[in-house]
């Protein structure tokens, strides 16, 4: 009976797969991000105010995710 508790329902390649769309998923924010705030370089304050937001709230998502993994 405790041999079926060990029985996984997702199969193995899945939590691969989830992983990389995570990353791709936090990577594609800070690049373009990180691309718009140093190519245009006369923006609004506001405009670069979003653009720091952004590119801010990717990097503690990546350091969060590498200190979990």
């Amino acid at each position: 009976m405790d041999k079926q508790s060990d029985w996984l329902i997702t199969p193995s390649w899945l939590k691969i797969v989830m992983i990389c769309c995570k990353w791709v998923m936090v990577m594609i924010p800070f690049v373009v991000s990180s691309i718009a705030m140093f190519w245009e370089s006369n923006m609004t304050l506001m405009n670069s105010g979003m653009w720091n937001c952004i590119f801010m709230l990717s990097l503690v998502k990546i350091i969060d995710m590498t200190d979990n993994d």
